[in-house]
């Protein structure tokens, strides 16, 4: 549904990240997994180019699908209870950044998240639910960068990095749902802030002077390590006219924030994370008369 799935109910897959008090309406025991995210790279470092001709360049990169949930449920009187697997971020690089006749820089970057927890609803009356939940994260992150510049035909300077994280938290979603009356639906998603609790880091720099070896190592183990996890606020609506056609719309808001990733000052990058308000629609059409239970 475009992402507009605050007031949706059907899918157990979904209904842990985007409300979880939609999963009693479920009927009967449930199995859910999607693959549905098509993620296109093509990216240019320390380059100026046109963002339309992007599209233009399918054969120039590659696609990776990424299985981004899975869940199922489990009906129990007024109470329903699942488990929810998502995969919400996943990021990946690898090329070269910078390329002349005097220097090469080469980045090999892969950023990922999985999220692993428990759901659970309640049927307050027949028009309202409400749910909750609790999601352990874990996230990480290896970079490792390879520079060489060429000072003269026989002196060379190559510098090798490698930044890793890892890092764990516990995410919180509230949910609520209410079925206005036969046609619309109204739903309420609150995300607070993610729960840190262990960010470790390690970092590896080695210098190498071919007119001036050794090499110069530094490597710190252990670090601490942060990942800020942003909190999200939806509302949602759903109209159905009739039985075979449903509208659907959210407005979501992210809150803002600045960090460092790292407590080594040489190794760590400023993360910030913009209030960002966003809308989305999805429509649903089904063909056939849909059988009622």
């Amino acid at each position: 549904m475009g992402g507009a799935y605050t007031a949706m109910s059907g899918d157990s897959s979904a209904s842990g990240f985007y409300n979880p008090a939609s999963l009693v309406k479920l009927t009967g025991a449930d199995i859910s997994a999607s693959v549905t995210v098509f993620k296109k790279f093509d990216t240019a470092y320390e380059a100026n180019a046109n963002l339309v001709d992007a599209g233009q360049r399918v054969n120039r990169v590659f696609f990776r699908t990424i299985p981004s949930a899975i869940g199922n449920v489990y009906r129990w009187k007024k109470w329903a209870f699942g488990f929810s697997l998502i995969v919400p971020d996943y990021d990946f690089f690898s090329g070269n950044i910078a390329d002349s006749p005097t220097t090469q820089s080469f980045l090999n970057y892969t950023d990922a998240s999985l999220w692993n927890g428990i759901v659970g609803s309640y049927k307050a009356s027949p028009d309202e639910s409400f749910g909750i939940s609790l999601y352990y994260t874990a996230r990480s992150l290896i970079r490792s960068s390879l520079d060489r510049q060429s000072i003269s035909p026989s002196n060379e300077i190559i510098t090798t990095e490698e930044k890793s994280i890892t890092h764990n938290a516990i995410v919180v979603v509230l949910g609520y749902l209410w079925d206005i009356n036969e046609k619309w639906s109204l739903g309420i998603s609150a995300r607070p802030p993610g729960l840190s609790v262990l960010g470790e880091g390690s970092h590896y720099l080695a210098v190498t002077d071919t007119n001036n070896l050794p090499s110069q190592i530094e490597k710190t183990l252990n670090t601490k390590a942060s990942t800020y996890i942003p909190p999200r606020y939806a509302l949602g609506f759903v109209y159905k006219p009739t039985a075979r056609l449903t509208f659907s719309m959210d407005g979501v808001y992210f809150g803002g924030h600045s960090y460092p990733d790292m407590d080594l000052i040489e190794a760590s990058d400023l993360i910030t994370h913009k209030s960002t308000f966003n809308f989305s629609l999805g429509m649903q059409y089904y063909f056939n008369q849909p059988k009622m239970a």
